[in-house]
């Protein structure tokens, strides 16, 4: 694993905050999955709708907890999440 994120691999199983470069998206939340040398993988809940006629139906969604793959060249930061702001998120 490169030098800069052996560092995040201590932080595994624990809520952290993801930050993008540029600001252009917005940060995420999440359980902290996965780290290696391409990324990493945050567990988050995220609302999935299905098109009309899905599982339940036009306009059906459900809060769904998912894991996504962000690669390196993609995050500018990660910070571990204070228990105030653990509660507030709601990990």
């Amino acid at each position: 694993m490169t030098e800069g994120h052996v560092a995040f691999a201590d932080w595994v199983g624990e809520a952290v905050m993801v930050f993008y470069p540029g600001g252009n998206i917005p940060e995420e939340y999440g359980v902290l999955e996965e780290v290696n040398d391409w990324g990493l993988v945050l567990t988050r809940s995220l609302w999935i709708s299905w098109p009309e006629g899905g599982p339940g139906g036009p306009r059906d969604r459900a809060l769904r907890r998912v894991s996504e793959f962000r690669p390196w060249h993609m995050v500018s930061g990660v910070r571990m999440l204070e228990q105030e702001e653990k509660k507030h998120y709601g990990l």
